[in-house]
């Protein structure tokens, strides 16, 4: 006997669950679907569907499990928990866990999930799981926490850890749980910190095109001061440790665009006081980034044959978030959406400017302010208006970052925060993907202080 129980109180995300649910090859072998709402519902997807109408839905849904008495395995679904994540991710719940292994690992295991983590609590992801009658009779007849009610002193678990894609062996929850192992597909280059350096050539900067000359588009007050914008290094003193974290997707010129910005990481100073400056892209490209950015400090992360996407960078970050406390400086390397070389390089010049820079204004913001960078805006995303850093390129701090939703596929995830202070040094109304912006345009000029919630027309 295999038992679906659901807590719903959106029926059109129902609608999305039980879709995912009955185009799952084991669907066939559910006996019954319980759903406990909040709303009236009615379907025609699911014949063997009985829907209860309640308050307290958790409640109510863990008390009808308790009543199950015969050899019977059960799911259980929260829509509730996944309101603010895509269907995406809730269609990735179910291609985990909805498989006929589950019967099998149940056997040995009393309940299975994904992503098991300790905060205060012990709990699975999304508050969902597998378990079965035999564990069901241990569980206590009240509930002082609904989301850790399917968790008992000697009981054994089994998780899902999606950064490394397996099931890991049995969890006891009163042991703490140790750092995992990777798997053999992911790798990390770490320069040795004996490593031999050859002395550096001459540092091209970042202002000057190719020829060597200055870029006939900039019109400075002072072009000595222009020339010498990163050479002269800032001595910072930050209370804690300064991680870059550099997102390369491996467009046309991608090369070019990192050289530039890496440069400027050491020429202003910020690579001097960074405690680690971590690289994600393309596993394929390894060598040749490894070939620009040559530092004890580098330490470039890949998966074989696989793009790093950013969420799986983002993911890296939070979960640094929960060991620590940081400033991380994040900036994606990116021009498909610039229609003219030209224009991203302009923007990239922007960017190298506020951001890295006047790196020690942006360290100096982050004890009043959660993030701050450039071009702030609020932007459409998920049924929300979130407000965003232009191409996804800001300053943080771990305590901020901690408190985000563990769903880094979300769009603009730094701005996700239910209660955040978010710094912009610099607004414009140009667009920056269609047009240029030279550097007259902002070089030496007083920084702008604009702040969520936003104030600009």
């Amino acid at each position: 006997m295999n038992y679906v129980y659901i807590c719903s109180d959106d029926n059109d995300r129902l609608d999305s669950v039980l879709e995912f649910m009955t185009s799952s090859n084991i669907f066939s072998l559910i006996t019954e679907v319980r759903v406990f709402s909040n709303k009236n519902y009615s379907t025609e997807l699911i014949s063997n569907i009985i829907v209860k109408i309640g308050e307290k839905l958790e409640e109510e849904a863990f008390s009808d499990i308790k009543t199950i008495i015969n050899k019977s395995y059960v799911f259980f679904f929260s829509v509730r928990e996944f309101k603010q994540t895509s269907l995406k991710t809730i269609g990735l719940v179910f291609k985990i866990l909805f498989c006929k292994e589950c019967a099998k690992w149940l056997e040995k295991y009393d309940a299975i999930g994904i992503n098991f983590k300790k905060v205060k609590t012990f709990e699975f992801y999304g508050n969902t799981w597998w378990t079965s009658n035999r564990h069901i009779k241990n569980l206590p007849e009240k509930q002082k926490n609904i989301k850790t009610w399917i968790f008992t002193d000697n009981g054994s678990y089994l998780s899902y850890k999606d950064n490394i894609c397996k099931f890991l062996e049995p969890i006891q929850p009163k042991i703490v749980q140790k750092p995992l192992p990777p798997t053999p597909d992911y790798r990390t280059v770490q320069m040795n910190k004996t490593y031999k350096i050859k002395p550096d050539k001459p540092l091209n900067n970042p202002w000057l095109i190719k020829s060597k000359k200055p870029d006939p588009r900039i019109k400075f007050p002072d072009k000595k001061n222009a020339m010498d914008l990163f050479t002269t290094k800032k001595n910072v003193e930050a209370i804690y440790p300064i991680y870059v974290y550099l997102h390369i997707h491996t467009v046309p010129n991608w090369a070019e665009y990192t050289t530039m910005v890496y440069t400027a990481i050491k020429q202003s100073g910020l690579l001097d006081v960074a405690a680690k400056i971590i690289v994600t892209g393309e596993g394929n490209y390894i060598q040749k980034i490894t070939e620009i950015i040559k530092h004890p400090k580098a330490q470039v992360i890949f998966y074989k044959d696989e793009v790093i996407d950013e969420a799986k960078t983002f993911f890296m970050i939070k979960e640094l978030s929960s060991k620590e406390n940081f400033f991380v400086y994040y900036m994606k390397i990116c021009s498909t959406e610039f229609l003219k070389k030209d224009y991203y390089i302009d923007f990239l010049r922007l960017v190298m400017y506020m951001n890295i820079y006047n790196f020690d204004v942006c360290i100096e913001s982050l004890n009043k302010y959660d993030t701050c960078g450039i071009l702030l805006s609020e932007k459409a995303a998920d049924g929300k208006v979130i407000p965003a850093y232009a191409e996804n390129i800001w300053w943080s701090k771990s305590q901020y970052i901690q408190a985000l939703s563990e769903d880094t596929e979300l769009k603009h995830w730094i701005g996700l925060g239910k209660e955040k202070r978010m710094l912009s040094f610099w607004q414009t109304n140009v667009k920056h993907r269609k047009t240029t912006y030279t550097a007259d345009q902002y070089f030496s000029k007083p920084l702008h202080n604009y702040e969520t919630p936003l104030e600009i027309k």
